[in-house]
């Protein structure tokens, strides 16, 4: 996120060996996804000597789930009926803006469909061109988040890069919204098969319009509260935390 120069690349390169040294003197390491931990031993070129994986989780009780039925009532409330609402949350992170500028190509496809996009993200496109049926909404606070999570027919992820575990696929599959990612967008969940749609970014369009078809969100949102909510993965840290003070 740096702009390329001489004091950005200073700051690079004490931060990599802040962290190297972090990675080779800690008694253990705890990663997002097994992806990063993988990444982070062939970078270093280091062992870890102990680590546990700890993924990025939900707030259950802020996430709540919307069924396909509950779904078009809200939409009919808000005058919303017959609309086809495409979602995406980001912040305001390169992999996001690239990702928003594949929605836009996807947008210029599907004008039958509006696509909404969530979050800071959309203060980097302030001012700048984009299809008419792409809107921003900025920042939101938890009770608008619900409920454009409450409207949304479809949400997407299309990244192309990036680390660690996407927090917004936890969100979309806890809220029961239908997903369609990119693997990259996807990595480290070990989401099982028919829960989301996985589409290269060419296939995305297809997927937008077939994605009901092929997805449960029952079982999406079942899937996020025996493996992603926070109670469950703190449960699991406390263990490896007392492992590793008994091994200290």
């Amino acid at each position: 996120m740096f702009d390329k120069n001489k004091e950005s690349e200073k700051i690079l390169k004490t931060l990599y060996e802040v962290e190297r040294e972090a990675f080779r003197d800690s008694f253990a390491n705890i990663f997002c996804s097994l992806e990063d931990a993988k990444a982070m031993e062939n970078e270093f070129e280091i062992e870890p000597k102990r680590f546990f994986l700890a993924p990025n989780g939900v707030d259950l009780n802020s996430v709540f789930f919307t069924s396909p039925k509950e779904r078009e009532e809200k939409k009919r409330d808000l005058g919303l009926e017959g609309e086809k609402i495409a979602l995406f949350i980001g912040s305001w992170h390169k992999p996001n803006i690239d990702a928003v500028y594949e929605i836009f190509k996807m947008a210029k496809k599907l004008i039958g469909w509006k696509f909404l996009i969530v979050g800071s993200v959309g203060f980097f496109f302030k001012g700048k061109e984009r299809p008419k049926n792409v809107g921003f909404t900025g920042l939101v606070d938890d009770e608008e988040k619900a409920l454009i999570l409450s409207i949304a027919d479809v949400a997407l992820n299309p990244m192309l890069n990036g680390s660690g575990t996407n927090l917004k696929m936890l969100d979309y599959m806890a809220a029961g919204v239908r997903v369609i990612s990119t693997k990259v967008g996807a990595r480290g969940l070990d989401i099982p098969k028919g829960l989301i749609k996985i589409a290269d970014l060419d296939e995305f369009c297809d997927a937008i319009e077939s994605v009901e078809a092929e997805t449960d969100v029952y079982k999406a949102r079942e899937f996020v509260e025996k493996n992603y909510s926070w109670e469950v993965i703190g449960e699991k840290l406390r263990g490896f935390y007392s492992e590793a003070i008994k091994l200290s």
